[in-house]
């Protein structure tokens, strides 16, 4: 199964979490994906994703307003594990 690396962005201000959200995807191996937990929709980081080679999923969050699974694009081992985990399949 994938692992998660969460990453609680939801009590900081503009820039912080898109800083911290592509610093994060620099460490993201294969098999691994990465949970946010945001309170504003993380509108700038979407066209990083796509050039970057990643996909994701939003959703509402439990423990916060938005809840964004990321992922390398192609590793299904990690996505199946982020959609798994996190309510869907």
């Amino acid at each position: 199964m994938g692992r998660e690396h969460l990453l609680d962005l939801s009590k900081l201000a503009p820039p912080e979490p898109l800083q911290q959200a592509v610093s994060a995807l620099d460490a993201l191996a294969d098999g691994e994906y990465l949970r946010l937990l945001l309170n504003r929709d993380p509108i700038y980081l979407y066209p990083i994703l796509v050039l970057q080679g990643f996909e994701h999923e939003k959703r509402a969050g439990t423990q916060s307003i938005f809840e964004l699974l990321i992922w390398h694009k192609g590793d299904e081992k990690a996505r199946q594990a982020a959609l798994a985990n996190h309510g869907s399949a």
